[in-house]
């Protein structure tokens, strides 16, 4: 018998190995194909108005891409949790939260969000976030310093809008959308909220130190005395991650 010559066993071998490449390079393709990427509408939570159903939504509610420096948890995978930012004359514990005095009620949900934090004309609506980085963000733009309050949704009560849902943002927006306005709503994980936040519904409050990357860094290793979390978030797609640290109080 004629002995199988070394070389054709190589071959062999070879052309079976990329085979098996070539079917591994395409499951992998499909596993891409299949696999949400960050930031897209895939993790956009299952429809669902608010205050329609007890059982909370458990998908996490970030629709913007993910920065490569922000860091910590947002805790936003509950859509019956939310955070808002207060200054530290408010006592959210004994007075829940309000609305700003001499509000127009006549004011809508797209009105108010169209708005922002800087109208001149108040409106009756309360914005919250579902995001604890994005609130532990904007408490530091609080002259002073701010804090961070976390609270349980009141949509059996109240009438709330989740801007991080399409069915939400049709009812606020209408078929023609928000444009910008909608879109930064979305992006912050936006929930109004009309009228007050009950105090029996407040769960926790933070104060919020913005600290430099450096602490941000050690705390890691050290972390200060009484400190609880930390977190880096941001107010605008555009801007970068603030360096916080909440201390619950």
């Amino acid at each position: 018998m004629m002995a199988t010559p070394a070389f054709k066993n190589s071959t062999s071998l070879g052309k079976i190995e990329r085979e098996a490449g070539e079917h591994s390079t395409r499951q992998q393709t499909v596993f891409d194909q299949e696999r949400p990427i960050v930031g897209e509408a895939s993790h956009e939570p299952r429809e669902r108005s608010p205050g329609s159903a007890n059982a909370p939504n458990t998908k996490r509610a970030r629709t913007r891409k993910l920065h490569y420096l922000s860091e910590g948890d947002s805790e936003s995978e509950d859509s019956q949790v939310l955070y808002r930012s207060v200054r530290k004359n408010e006592d959210p514990y004994r007075d829940g939260l309000q609305p700003p005095p001499d509000y127009n009620p006549d004011l809508s949900a797209a009105a108010h969000i169209r708005a922002g934090s800087s109208a001149k004309i108040k409106s009756p609506w309360i914005s919250a976030t579902r995001s604890l980085k994005t609130a532990a963000a904007w408490a530091t733009t609080t002259p002073g310093g701010g804090r961070v309050v976390q609270f349980r949704n009141p949509n059996q009560t109240r009438e709330t809008y989740d801007l991080t849902n399409s069915d939400d943002r049709r009812k606020v927006f209408g078929e023609s959308g928000g444009g910008t306005a909608e879109g930064f709503a979305k992006g912050s994980q936006e929930v109004v909220i009309k009228g007050d936040v009950p105090a029996d519904h407040i769960v926790k409050m933070y104060d919020a130190k913005k600290v430099t990357v450096k602490d941000y860094k050690n705390a890691k290793i050290n972390p200060p005395e009484g400190m609880n979390k930390q977190v880096r978030g941001r107010v605008k797609v555009t801007a970068s991650p603030v360096p916080v640290q909440l201390y619950e109080i």
